[in-house]
């Protein structure tokens, strides 16, 4: 079952700075998210904030289920791909998925070592892949270990920062398919940030516009009509 969560007036300042300022949001069950806006816009600060990655800030967040009940996430529940991948460079491609399912799941390791083989067949990976260290694989083979291991502890939320910078365009397709795919089949919800609109208008079922550190617009993808003007129209024009 899938978890969604609501951000509670969420506000995090750097000294006089405010980079999230009162921010109150519903991520839904099931469905796919993603926070765009422009630079510096608070994107990447906020998607620490729901990881509660920012020292001296206590995150303000509920996480619920499909039927709207609040549940406390479990260890490995909430999968991770960080936009630079995070591999471990001292891990093969099979131990950085294993490490994962190891650490969350106490598995022990041949069973972990299994279930990471299973995950590169599917990301359509070899075995001679998963031998191999980080600094050996490409970048989109890299991409591709970072999202089996964010998704080998099962998640029911999975949180994607950037997933495809870096990458040409046959590979972003290549990874929002897999993206998209595995989320839902395995009815994951997923949260992600992108500064790929296209990406976002093409993969992604509601959209958050962040600028200045509040949301300015948020609401289906298909519910956009391109001759409104509205923030979210403005953005995708580039004005």
């Amino acid at each position: 079952m899938s978890l969604g969560l609501n951000l509670i007036d969420a506000k995090v300042s750097f000294g006089t700075s405010t980079i999230l300022d009162h921010i109150t949001l519903s991520i839904p069950t099931g469905e796919a998210t993603a926070i765009i806006g422009p630079a510096a816009s608070g994107k990447s600060v906020l998607f620490k904030y729901i990881l509660d990655l920012l020292d001296g800030q206590e995150p303000k967040l509920e996480f619920f289920n499909i039927l709207k009940e609040k549940v406390e996430p479990q260890p490995g529940e909430i999968g991770v791909m960080f936009q630079e991948n995070a591999l471990f460079d001292s891990m093969t491609a099979r131990e950085n998925i294993s490490f994962q399912i190891v650490n969350t799941l106490s598995y022990s390791k041949l069973k972990a070592l299994g279930v990471a083989n299973k995950l590169l067949s599917d990301m359509g990976l070899s075995a001679t892949t998963g031998n191999k260290y980080p600094s050996e694989l490409s970048g989109g083979m890299q991409k591709r270990v970072a999202l089996a291991r964010a998704l080998s502890s099962k998640p029911k939320l999975l949180m994607l920062d950037e997933p495809t910078a870096g990458l040409d365009p046959v590979l972003t397709v290549d990874i929002c398919h897999l993206i998209k795919s595995k989320t839902q089949s395995e009815d994951i919800t997923l949260l992600a940030i992108t500064s790929d609109i296209q990406v976002a208008l093409t993969y992604f079922e509601n959209l958050v516009l962040l600028e200045d550190g509040g949301v300015v617009w948020t609401g289906k993808v298909s519910s956009i009509k391109m001759h409104e003007d509205k923030p979210i129209n403005r953005f995708i024009r580039g004005e």
